[in-house]
């Protein structure tokens, strides 16, 4: 899994944009999900959380090309 990108929102949250690849599966995945941030004693802890959703990388590619110029 390689972060692509990733922003906080409110104090306890993080949102990641992720490049997935699972053993076996041919095909690569974009993965936009939520984390909650718990706060250890001198580190932050990520924990996914169900919110989120995952594309496969030539459908998130055509998704997002669209949008973009």
């Amino acid at each position: 899994q390689e972060t692509i990108a990733e922003i906080s929102r409110r104090g306890y949250e993080k949102i990641r944009l992720s490049r997935v690849k699972y053993k076996d599966n041919p095909y690569t995945f974009i993965d936009l999900r939520l984390f909650q941030i718990q706060q250890d004693e001198d580190k932050d802890i990520l924990h996914p959380t169900k919110k989120g959703v995952q594309f496969k990388e030539e459908d998130f590619k055509r998704l997002i090309g669209k949008w973009t110029l």
